[in-house]
């Protein structure tokens, strides 16, 4: 589920899929209808509760005595259940009639957890922590974050593949995220308090480059059936119809008819990286279903200074598809990469550039930092012409991985299996004023491509 501006309001708009591949679009899970939500359904979270999905959202109240002091636009809290569990689509939802649960709060109710007493317990945007015994009464029990928009709370995830460290180290215990995230320690301590939170000095990170710009109101669930953690956001693209124009809200007629803004992202598996202390974000594994014709590859390539190669897609192709290129770990420093959206000649200024800005390990130690980032020599074609961030490369990696989904006007781009990870948003002209729209592969120093595979994407919708 996600917030839904519809006519008449915020709501709670409603997508279902069977296999998290193709989707299915229904109507409208939650309407505002109620005195404490008439105002607009923000944005909520889902918890299993005794077997029942049951969701916490914050209802901006119309004026109402039971408000008391709260005024207008008071934001309570309510809880919505299935109306009928055999629907497997649970189309429809109801809101019990203990309702509200909280008034005069704040929005962003997290996922809740329970302790090992079976107290249930919530975050949200001011940081503080309401407990439950029963998840119907609900008392304020202090602080124990910052304020924060979206804020997620969940044990620490698996270690990703080909993590694992010898020997002993110290393992923190849970996550703490909004636009950023930090890794510590969770006691939960007595029933009805906060318990305490210790952040993991140095373990923190971004959820998406260096900012929450374009990635934004992430919201993570736990996968059952795999064992895994997904988080996904909302890409906010927001198009305009002028170059490097990123805030105008207007129709993007160069691509399909209209342009697309305010998206979900990808779902990425969230995995703990034990050496580096840090999460890694990497799409999930059934993408793998959603790929079309093999639209170009290539082998052992060696790229001389300077040299731009051109995998040869057909016309525009690049436009919805998927990129997995891997180098060899240069010699020299140089810069190395993948352009998209690449016009005729290939230096024509479209070109997207997504690359690493590689130096070798000069003191010999198990961890060292490279650059990692995008950008457009049409600065106005990406925004702020691009923007790079320091990525840790270990001494043990021999390749340098990428791999990137270009959806029309929105690339996803994911460095060394999601160590660090960019949402980039174009333009209307960055995809409609040139006609090739292909992919390329470059280096400004002396590098070697060991592969590269461009697959063409299938549409999610069933």
């Amino acid at each position: 589920m996600y917030q839904d501006h519809v006519t008449g309001g915020v709501v709670g708009g409603h997508l279902a899929s069977d296999d998290l591949i193709t989707w299915r679009q229904l109507e409208p899970a939650l309407w505002n209808d109620e005195w404490y939500d008439k105002g607009s359904v923000y944005t909520f979270s889902a918890t299993l509760v005794d077997g029942v999905p049951t969701i916490v959202y914050p209802g901006i109240a119309w004026p109402n005595s039971t408000l008391g002091d709260c005024g207008q636009e008071c934001f309570a809290h309510a809880v919505a259940v299935p109306a009928n569990l055999s629907d497997p689509d649970l189309k429809d939802w109801v809101k019990p009639d203990y309702n509200p649960i909280v008034v005069n709060t704040q929005r962003d109710p997290s996922t809740a957890w329970q302790t090992s007493s079976g107290e249930w317990r919530y975050t949200y945007y001011d940081g503080d922590i309401f407990a439950s015994d029963d998840f119907k009464v609900w008392k304020n029990v202090g602080k124990l974050f910052g304020k924060a928009e979206c804020p997620d709370f969940f044990p620490l995830p698996s270690d990703c593949a080909g993590c694992a460290v010898d020997g002993e180290v110290d393992r923190p215990t849970h996550v703490h995220a909004t636009a950023n995230y930090e890794i510590g320690t969770y006691d939960e301590g007595a029933p009805m308090t906060t318990g305490t939170w210790t952040p993991l000095k140095g373990a923190a990170g971004h959820l998406d480059g260096v900012d929450a710009t374009f990635f934004y109101a992430s919201k993570s669930f736990w996968d059952p059936v795999k064992s895994r953690r997904i988080m996904w956001g909302w890409v906010r693209a927001g198009l305009g119809k002028a170059s490097g124009d990123f805030s105008n809200k207007d129709e993007c007629t160069l691509v399909n008819g209209n342009g697309r803004y305010n998206m979900n992202s990808l779902a990425r598996e969230t995995n703990y990286d034990p050496l580096l202390q840090q999460l890694t974000f990497f799409p999930i594994e059934e993408y793998d279903e959603l790929r079309g014709d093999v639209l170009a590859t290539a082998g052992e390539t060696w790229l001389v200074p300077g040299s731009d190669v051109d995998l040869g897609l057909p016309e525009k192709a690049g436009l919805q598809s998927e990129l997995r290129a891997s180098f060899d770990v240069p010699d020299e420093a140089t810069r190395l990469g993948v352009k998209v959206i690449t016009g005729s000649p290939l230096v024509d200024d479209a070109a997207i550039e997504i690359f690493f800005d590689f130096t070798p390990n000069a003191n010999g130690t198990d961890v060292w930092d490279v650059a990692v980032g995008f950008a457009s020599k049409n600065g106005d074609r990406v925004p702020d012409g691009g923007k790079s961030a320091p990525m840790a490369l270990k001494k043990t990696d021999k390749t340098l991985d990428l791999a990137v989904w270009t959806d029309h006007t929105v690339i996803e781009a994911f460095f060394m299996a999601g160590r660090s990870f960019w949402a980039i948003p174009l333009s209307c002209d960055a995809v409609g004023n040139n006609t090739k729209q292909g992919i390329s592969v470059y280096a400004n120093g002396t590098a070697k491509v060991k592969s590269a595979t461009v697959y063409a994407v299938k549409s999610i919708w069933a």
